[in-house]
């Protein structure tokens, strides 16, 4: 008989699951970040945390939208 351990393969399926929504998260928050108006510096801050924080670089910037500032809010 085959034995199989389904904790192991639960494990997994999870792994699998949380790499598969750091690549498509981190590929929708790129693209936004490449559309938005921002400066350049605000750019690459946004797309450095993108990359070195897993997964919730890429939340961060769908959560919260950076965009362009408004000089008279300032």
């Amino acid at each position: 008989m085959i034995d199989i351990n389904f904790g192991f393969l639960i494990w997994q399926v999870i792994n699998f699951a949380l790499v598969f929504a750091w690549i498509f998260f981190g590929f929708r928050a790129l693209k936004y970040l490449y559309h938005a108006k921002l400066t350049e510096g605000i750019r690459l801050l946004w797309v450095a945390i993108v990359l070195f924080v897993p997964l919730f670089g890429a939340l961060a910037v769908l959560t919260v939208r950076p965009a362009e500032q408004h000089p008279e809010l300032s």
